[in-house]
């Protein structure tokens, strides 16, 4: 039986990830929560290997869902003031514009396949592994452990709501009998000047090790191994 693996807040970063991959075996699992786009060097290619991938599963992150909901107003030609805000967002002050120039060149229906596979993701997962209730969210879970997926949540009007709780909220949420594993907030945030650590405070821990940042020799990808809760790290070059 194989191992359980959470990583998350990968950014477009596909050397380090693409490296954890080729050391864990065919029965193990990887749950990816959240953060797959933007910022990183490599456009769309995480995104392709998680979904080329069986090993892996994803969980949405508040970048992914801005994405989703960019190629969601196009579909539906909304340019209404939330399509407006929604652009400047994500395209201006988080990066999405080269995520968004990279999925207008791809063919049509691996637009389709990146539309589809994010419109099923769910936004919280509960597992459980040797015995231990683990909730998996990119940002901080909503309501009890359980899994919710993005379908089942209701929209607004015609738009998703890319502002939802589940992969923005910072505030460390705990759950009883239960350790919560999120991403989203870099762990620089709670005082990491040099090589970042996963940071955990009781129950919860965050594994954001700060991809997003960009700087070779403070962020690096963090890896959770859910058996035994040891962590594993991974450098960027650029």
């Amino acid at each position: 039986m194989g191992k359980s693996y959470a990583i998350s807040d990968i950014h477009a970063h596909m050397e380090p990830f693409e490296q954890f991959l080729d050391e864990i075996g065919p029965d193990d699992k990887v749950y990816v929560i959240g953060d797959v786009v933007d910022k990183g060097p490599d456009g769309l290619d995480v995104l392709f290997r998680i979904l080329d991938d069986p090993r892996c599963i994803l969980i949405i992150g508040n970048h992914d869902l801005m994405f989703l909901e960019q190629i969601n107003c196009k579909r539906r030609s909304l340019y209404d003031r939330a399509a407006i805000e929604l652009s400047e967002i994500w395209q201006i002050r988080n990066g999405g514009n080269v995520t968004w120039a990279a999925f207008k060149r791809l063919r049509l229906q691996d637009q389709d396949r990146i539309y589809n596979a994010l419109a099923d993701a769910a936004v919280q997962r509960t597992i459980r592994v040797n015995g231990q209730n683990i909730v998996l969210v990119h940002a901080c879970p909503q309501g009890p452990e359980g899994n919710v997926f993005l379908r089942d949540l209701p929209m607004i009007g015609e738009h998703y709501d890319w502002r939802s709780g589940w992969v923005w909220d910072r505030e460390p949420r705990y759950i009883s009998d239960s350790i919560v594993v999120t991403g989203h907030t870099p762990v620089q945030s709670f005082g990491y000047f040099g090589e970042a650590d996963i940071f955990r405070d009781g129950d919860w821990i965050d594994i954001d090790c700060g991809l997003a940042i960009q700087i070779p020799g403070v962020s690096r990808m963090a890896v959770l191994c859910l058996d035994d809760f040891s962590a594993s790290y991974y450098e960027i070059t650029r």
